[in-house]
């Protein structure tokens, strides 16, 4: 296999839920536990939910779900209008190896770019290649492997102090632990913790509008057997000879 691209041209630690599972904690909670113990899990949290809860959710999610392409709208609109493909916004623009994680920056407008290549040390705004942001966007892959090149010298944190002293845009691409330390996270209460029976501590996303965990209460495993199989046709000494025999909790 070849070495490792300092480049990162996808996402760096994208999650595994999809998008739903994101308005929902308890759905979190079950997709990620589903995943390591598909059988069991499945079965333990499937008997607890209801058919009014699965309809909850199922509405609260389609509701929902549509908010993480709303900034993603214009470029939408412009892809089925001119029928094209993807191009990139300008150069140099992505997501970079650092030495420990990854950096994040936008030097696309000339004095940008100017700006990082002192900060680099270097004079790639003279090379006719680089010298204009229509030449770079033409050289667009020559220049981020060069970018590259440098950037995975050093550290995320020994970028982000040189190239705020440059005035270059740029962030960098936090893990999920940074973003449970983060100090702004934590000022805006984005993030809170829960206490779950059977799983502890966990975080949980402050999603504005929704009831938290603690004010509608995670069911327990078996909690609502009784309430699902009186749906379902059960009569009460079926259910109770059902629950007798350790068929259900």
């Amino acid at each position: 296999m070849g070495a490792k691209s300092p480049v990162n041209r996808s996402r760096p630690e994208a999650t595994s839920g999809n998008q739903s599972d994101a308005f929902d904690p308890r759905a979190t909670l079950v997709s990620s536990l589903t995943r390591q113990r598909p059988t069991a899990m499945s079965a333990c949290f499937a008997s607890s939910w209801t058919p009014k809860h699965l309809k909850v959710y199922a509405q609260t999610a389609r509701a929902l779900a549509p908010l993480s392409l709303a900034f993603q709208h214009a470029k939408t609109v412009e892809l089925a209008l001119s029928g094209s493909t993807s191009e990139a916004a300008g150069s140099p623009v992505g997501t970079f190896r650092t030495a420990d994680g990854f950096l994040s920056l936008n030097a696309r407008r000339d004095p940008d770019f100017r700006r990082l290549c002192e900060a680099l040390g270097n004079t790639w705004f003279s090379d006719e290649r680089f010298a204009s942001p229509a030449a770079r966007l033409e050289h667009n892959a020559e220049l981020s492997d060069l970018l590259a090149s440098i950037i995975q010298k050093k550290s995320t944190a020994e970028w982000t102090a040189a190239l705020s002293e440059a005035d270059v845009l740029h962030a960098p691409v936090k893990t999920y632990q940074d973003l449970l330390t983060d100090e702004q996270v934590n000022a805006l209460g984005v993030i809170r913790w829960d206490e779950l029976e059977g799983l502890g501590r966990h975080p949980v996303v402050s999603v504005p509008g929704l009831a938290t965990s603690g004010e509608r209460g995670a069911p327990r495993i078996g909690e609502h057997n009784e309430a699902v199989l009186s749906d379902l046709g059960y009569p009460r000494s079926k259910i109770d000879d059902l629950r007798e025999s350790g068929a259900i909790a």
